[in-house]
């Protein structure tokens, strides 16, 4: 779980700490991160996505270059290079680099994993990685896994046997600062047999990767539902729609009564779910999500795709809720009440809350957790200065006592914990409209 975020030159970041430690030195389950629009909600979101990005790179690159050798189309070998571009060291500080910086960009993430902490840390100039560190547990104490700079390279040999080393090294000549160490380990990790992997990488280091590989972050601009389904060998990767082998049906099976079992619990006019199957190719059978739901006296029977946006959030979020619920993974989920009623909302997410493994992160506007006293520790708010500096302060770690009697709600939208949006008492429509003519 994250302890500790510092961000530096990070999109609306330009120094600031996230810490979710809480007062028996744990870090927290469940963040519900508030703030004003445009303070940074989905910027912090996206520094995980960011982390997660960077570890991938190596391995995207290879898939990229492969169907470009196999690939004569002119049109598909340009828009595969654009691809490879997206996914490039250089796209991310493009994206996410503060804009009009001159100074680098970095992140420091502190966790806890198998009840032991570590860190890793990763800075950017204008155009590559510079500096990249990994410190976990050795036997008893925190250490050094590696250490890279542009100058400089050092592999704990606790860690890294010689060969690895040597590998390391010989593919940190040809690769870093275009790609992470933490990129070319997966990269090894994917490309090795599992012989190799248990035999040269310590299991420490691979649990610190199955970590970082486990981070999930729902943002607009992400589909990450059948990332987060791709861990559960019982279900389907996508609930929505595609193709499975025949001998797969007990995955569609088992994946229909939850999706059944989900939305008849939080909708009054969804009866159940079930899968249109057809038959192709004798071994395959592709299928699509229907809802029988109630109109009026009748039972029609809905396509997916002709529902609402709200019912369309509600089951990209349910691989998410599983996957924090039956593993000790992160996942960090951007706006979750769009589309969505906050009642319902905040009534699913205090489900969801005694049964977590993992730990939750949500972005929101819903005052409707305010409301539950049992949650006042885990409410963040982020707060801007007149110098436009950001703070990321819990409530209860502010000035302002929170007693059972305290009408959180009522003392957050007096601004008493910050993190509320400000309009200008001189704001006036009528100033706007006098610029438009009929």
């Amino acid at each position: 779980m994250i302890r500790e975020i510092h961000l530096k030159n990070f999109k609306s970041f330009t120094d600031a700490t996230f810490n979710f430690v809480g007062k028996n030195n744990n870090p927290k389950k469940l963040i519900l991160l508030y703030g004003a629009n445009g303070s940074g909600k989905t910027n912090f979101v996206e520094a995980l996505d960011c982390l997660t990005e960077t570890t991938h790179t190596l391995n995207t690159h290879k898939i990229i270059m492969d169907m470009l050798e196999d690939n004569d189309s002119q049109k598909k070998i340009f828009d595969l290079k654009n691809m490879l571009y997206y996914y490039s060291i250089a796209h991310i500080i493009k994206e996410y680099k503060t804009i009009n910086s001159s100074s680098n960009m970095s992140i420091e993430i502190t966790f806890s994993l198998t009840g032991k902490i570590g860190s890793y840390y990763i800075e950017f100039n204008d155009s590559q990685i510079i500096s990249e560190k990994l410190e976990y547990t050795i036997q008893k104490n925190k250490g050094i896994y590696f250490e890279k700079t542009i100058n400089n390279e050092r592999y704990n040999p606790t860690i890294f046997d010689i060969e690895l080393q040597d590998e390391l090294s010989t593919l940190s000549k040809k690769y870093w600062g275009k790609h992470s160490i933490l990129s070319i380990l997966f990269y090894l990790k994917n490309d090795y047999s599992n012989d190799y992997i248990k035999s040269h990488i310590d299991k420490r280091l691979q649990n610190v990767l199955g970590y970082f590989n486990n981070i999930t972050c729902h943002l607009k601009k992400h589909d990450t539902s059948q990332v987060s389904l791709a861990r559960f060998k019982s279900l389907l990767t996508s609930f929505t729609e595609g193709v499975i082998d025949l001998n797969e049906i007990s995955k569609l099976e088992t994946t229909e009564k939850i999706i059944s079992m989900y939305f008849s619990s939080l909708s009054n006019d969804i009866e159940s779910a079930y899968y249109k199957k057809e038959i192709i190719e004798d071994k395959k059978a592709k299928y699509s999500l229907y809802f029988k739901k109630r109109l009026s006296n009748t039972i029609a029977d809905i396509e997916y795709t002709s529902e609402s946006e709200g019912i369309r959030q509600l089951l990209d979020l349910l691989p998410l809720f599983l996957g924090t619920s039956v593993k000790d993974i992160v996942i960090a989920i951007d706006e979750i009440d769009t589309g969505i009623h906050d009642l319902l909302v905040s009534n699913l997410v205090k489900k969801i809350v005694p049964i977590i493994k993992g730990q939750l992160i949500l972005t929101t506007h819903n005052t409707m957790f305010l409301d539950d006293y049992d949650l006042r520790d885990n409410i963040y708010t982020i707060n801007i200065s007149k110098d436009f500096s950001k703070t990321i302060t819990a409530i209860t770690d502010g000035p302002y006592r929170i007693q059972k009697s305290s009408n959180t709600l009522v003392k957050y939208l007096k601004g008493e914990y910050g993190g509320i949006p400000i309009i200008n008492t001189d704001f006036n429509f009528d100033q706007i409209i006098n610029f438009i003519e009929d």
